[in-house]
């Protein structure tokens, strides 16, 4: 049996991210048991991303239709374009997990919940390969089983690959193995077929032990965050800051912070409010030697001089700058 631990504001209304691999085909199955017994009130349907990278694209996208066939679940088969200059820029995998989040945020309806089959293996992957590229807690804390900003869900998150299978064969589903797992020059690839093997070998219940120090991550992750908002808070503008920050020429549409209020942060708590203010503004995160570059110079500059962290985003085509810059006493983030 999977249980789902539905979270208590999860709608009933569902999009499944369905590759026809062994992970969604597990997934979609238990999601139908579900809807038969316990959960009487849940809309299914899926959707297939076609990325045409791979020989084998086609045959997924045929099972993926079989399957949801068999199930009686709806399902929409959507066809990707992934650009060589977003493939040059970005890598291959980022390019495509960039773009297969865009497809489902364009397909994802209001009221609607995208459901995807990532599991404890994934997690710990993604955990690690966060962590040998030098990542934070933000990083390190790697996927939520539920995340009611961006309505998705990830209910197989406690779950092993082993014990995915295991279902899958108990129940007689049929699946599509990926060839492109084979390749050992991808990072996750070699991870998953060498680094895990080894962990589970030197301790059992390795996985499901750094499953937990993760959930203690994120919920340590979760304090931070309500502490980065209170300060956040403490240090944004009031509207008498404003009249005059608007008398000084500044842009009213930004968020504005009072540099002394900053000041009286530590560095830590400072370099979290500042990346809270690079993110409302769609920023990816700047290195933490160039973040710590700026606030060095927001101590130390005097109240009339400018200073500025500019952060270009990766990507193809044009690319977007977004600044945090200080001027007149104030803080604040454009892009």
């Amino acid at each position: 049996m999977v249980d789902l631990k539905r979270p208590a504001d999860l709608p009933n209304r569902l999009l499944v991210g369905f590759s026809a691999g062994l992970d969604s085909t597990v997934l979609l199955h238990a999601l139908m048991q579900a809807s038969q017994t316990d959960w009487p009130d849940l809309e299914l349907c899926a959707i297939h991303l076609h990325h045409g990278l791979q020989p084998a694209a086609d045959d997924f996208a045929h099972q993926a239709q079989l399957s949801c066939q068999q199930l009686g679940v709806p399902l929409q088969v959507m066809s990707l374009q992934i650009s060589q200059d977003a493939i040059q820029s970005m890598g291959l995998e980022a390019a495509a997990r960039s773009e297969r989040y865009r497809a489902f945020a364009r397909a994802q309806a209001a009221g609607q919940a995208l459901v995807l089959a990532h599991h404890l293996d994934d997690q710990i992957e993604t955990t690690l390969l966060q962590w040998i590229r030098g990542a934070g807690l933000d990083g390190l804390v790697s996927m939520q089983a539920w995340s009611p900003e961006r309505q998705i869900w990830r209910p197989l998150l406690g779950l092993t690959k082993a014990s995915l299978r295991d279902y899958a064969q108990a129940h007689a589903l049929t699946w599509v193995e990926d060839p492109t797992n084979l390749d050992e020059s991808l990072d996750r690839n070699r991870l998953r077929r060498r680094v895990l093997p080894e962990l589970t070998a030197l301790r059992a219940g390795a996985l499901q032990a750094m499953g937990r120090s993760i959930e203690l991550l994120q919920q340590d992750k979760a304090v931070l965050d309500e502490v980065t908002q209170q300060d956040w808070q403490a240090c944004l503008a009031e509207a008498a800051e404003r009249d005059r920050a608007q008398h000084k020429g500044l842009d009213l549409s930004a968020d504005l912070l009072i540099r002394d209020r900053l000041l009286g942060l530590s560095d830590a708590r400072l370099s979290r409010v500042l990346r809270l203010g690079l993110a409302r503004v769609g920023s990816p995160m700047p290195p933490a030697r160039r973040l710590q570059e700026f606030i060095r110079q927001l101590r130390s500059v005097s109240h009339d001089t400018r200073c500025q962290l500019v952060v270009n985003a990766p990507g193809p085509g044009e690319k977007v700058s977004f600044q945090v810059s200080f001027r007149a006493g104030f803080v604040f983030f454009t892009q």
